[in-house]
């Protein structure tokens, strides 16, 4: 009867378990970054009022991944600057 080559034994495992750790990795990155920019907005046209601010429109009236939220809100509005009494556009994405 043969005796297992414990080093080649070894390094299969070693092989095998950092194979598992890139696969895991890859998969973590991925479904993380396809989640990452989802939000999901009421289309509605809201009247500025008072200390409000593009993030609380974005917080009130959308849901998911805020910070994405208020870049798609300032972009479609063109500016980060509002104006009480302004009305802003809130769509969907």
């Amino acid at each position: 009867m043969r005796t297992p080559n414990y080093y080649l034994v070894r390094t299969y495992v070693r092989v095998a378990f950092w194979s598992l750790v890139a696969f895991g990795l890859i998969w973590l990155v991925n479904t993380s970054v396809s989640t990452w920019d989802k939000y999901t907005c009421v289309e509605t046209n809201v009247v500025v009022q008072p200390y409000d601010t593009m993030w609380a429109i974005a917080e009130e009236y959308c849901d998911g991944n805020i910070e994405v939220a208020v870049a798609d809100l300032i972009s479609s509005h063109g500016s980060s600057i509002i104006i009480v009494g302004q009305t802003i556009e809130v769509r969907n994405k």
